[in-house]
Order: structure tokens, then sequence, then C-alpha cells
């Protein structure tokens, strides 16, 4: 959302014109799957979005990076540190509330890092505006149409799942996977049973 101001020109003079980029850190320790190589492709995904120039980097789930590197041995607070103080790029690493407490928090030296900046969840009309614009983008693109009862629905799978992650990107996921159930059964209409499918998923 803050991207989409940004390239607006809605956002704050800090962010104004930056460009955002998104790493996944999680997938590219799991993709890696060694300590060196990961710490390596971290470091120069950051150097080159230093050398692009006027761009954020976006951590978009931090507690499930965390994890994910510790698992192949690698320390994320330390090479994020060295690679954000040998690069000056700026990094905004996102986590859920229960993620932030159970596993950020607790790590003294990623908290020295950055600023804690607290997201209130968002309530249901939010949601449901969050989904219609998910819905708009999709139809706009020629996938097919979002039934009013499909949206509702949407807004309520995404409720059940704030957890998992930012809720704007939930809510452009839940509606390409139920595009996707939708096509199976022949249909370019999104219907509720639709957006149930895919939410189990």
């Amino acid at each position: 959302a803050v991207a989409r101001r940004a390239t607006r020109g809605l956002a704050v003079p800090e962010v104004e014109g930056k460009r955002f980029f998104s790493i996944d850190a999680a997938g590219l320790a799991s993709t890696v799957g060694d300590l060196a190589a990961f710490e390596r492709a971290l470091r120069q995904g950051l150097a080159q979005a230093a050398a692009a120039g006027d761009t954020i980097v976006v951590l978009p789930n931090l507690p499930a990076a965390i994890a994910a590197a510790r698992s192949i041995g690698a320390d994320l607070a330390g090479t994020l540190a060295a690679a954000m103080a040998a690069s000056g790029v700026s990094v905004v690493a996102c986590a859920p509330r229960r993620g932030y407490h159970d596993t950020v928090e607790t790590d003294r030296d990623l908290m020295r890092g950055f600023e804690r900046v607290l997201v209130e969840e968002p309530d249901a009309s939010s949601l449901l505006r969050l989904v219609e614009d998910a819905a708009a983008r999709a139809e706009a693109r020629g996938e097919g149409l979002v039934t009013v009862q499909a949206a509702m629905e949407a807004a309520a799978a995404l409720n059940r799942f704030l957890d998992d992650g930012a809720a704007d990107d939930r809510a452009r996921d839940l509606i390409a996977e139920s595009f996707a159930a939708a096509r199976q059964d022949g249909r370019r209409i999104l219907l509720p049973r639709d957006i149930g499918a895919a939410a189990q998923e």
C-alpha cells in the first residue's frame, strides 16, 4: 500500500518517488539451502538495490525469514546488519504481530537495526475495500467478474488469516487463487464457493 501511494505521489516525502524491491528471504534460504550461498545472494540483492538508487527493500515476512535462515545455520540479523551498513539501502521488514513478539522482539541485534512501526489490523470494512481493490484489478486484467457475495466471503476469509501476511497481498492472492478454482468449473464469474475452495488450500 505504501509503494502504491509512493508511485501516485501520495506518500510522505521520505518515500516519495521511491521504488520498492521485495526480497523473499525465507524462499531464498529454502531454495539455496546453503549458508554461504544464502548470505552471498542476500548481500548481492541489497547491493543491487542500492546501486539502482531511490530504492527501499522490503522483507515481507521477517519471522519466516529468520526461521528459514536458522534452518541453514544463517544469522539473518548479522547478515542484514552488515549488508545494510555496506550498501546504505533502506530496508522495511514486515511481521505479523504474533510472529513479531515470538521471533523478532527477542533478537536484540535485529531490533537495533530497525525502528518499530505498529500498523493496526484492518477492520471488516477495510478488508472488504482491499478485496474490492484486488477484484477490480483482476477484472481489469480480464480474468472475470467477482460477485458481491464472493467479495464478502473473501473479506471474511482474510479476517481469519490476518497473521499469514500483509492483508493486501493476501487479498490479491486469494482472488487469483479463487479465479483458478472457478476456471476449473469453466466459469469466469467468481462465486463464494470458489473463495472457500481457495481459502482451504
